[in-house]
């Protein structure tokens, strides 16, 4: 074998095991990651006076599939932006009475919300199969936040700079 072949061979090798060094030694050292800084940021308290409110699209429930379900959510009538399974909508809103509903084309009974300042509020809808109802239901801290860090927003959020 010629020094150049195996100086070649060797080049390959390097080649082909740098991004995977560069992968796990970026793993080992912990780098925090874009998503992590945007769900920090995301679970700010509200300003003064003010309350977050964070919507969740966890799915349908029933045996509908739970892939590519976007849906429009609305509040008091105007678009708040679209949850797909498995992100979120977030907000800060002043205090008063609320209307959160859903897509037109299902049943929706409207979720009222009274908001009161700095608090946050974590709500949660569902599609249900049987009857194709739309529905919401507020969530319990602890619950919320795992949702938070799990999933991502919601790319379609009119309020999110609110």
């Amino acid at each position: 074998m010629k020094q150049g072949d195996l100086m070649l061979k060797k080049l390959k090798l390097l080649i082909l095991t740098l991004p995977f060094l560069l992968l796990f030694s970026c793993a080992k050292n912990n780098f925090p990651l874009a998503s992590q800084e945007v769900h920090k940021k995301a679970l700010q308290p509200p300003p003064a006076g003010m309350a977050k409110v964070y919507c969740f699209g966890t799915g349908f429930e029933g045996g509908i599939p739970k892939r590519h379900t976007n849906i429009d959510i609305k509040l008091n009538s105007k678009i708040w932006g679209q949850v797909f399974n498995k992100n979120y909508l977030h907000a800060n809103l002043r205090p008063g009475k609320y209307y959160i509903t859903g897509p037109d084309t299902v049943r929706v009974d409207p979720y009222i919300l009274e908001i009161e300042p700095n608090r946050t509020y974590f709500i949660d809808s569902k599609l249900h199969y049987i009857g194709l109802k739309w529905s919401f239901f507020e969530l319990d801290e602890s619950t919320g936040r795992k949702y938070i860090y799990e999933n991502p927003p919601s790319a379609i959020n009119a309020l999110s700079g609110s």
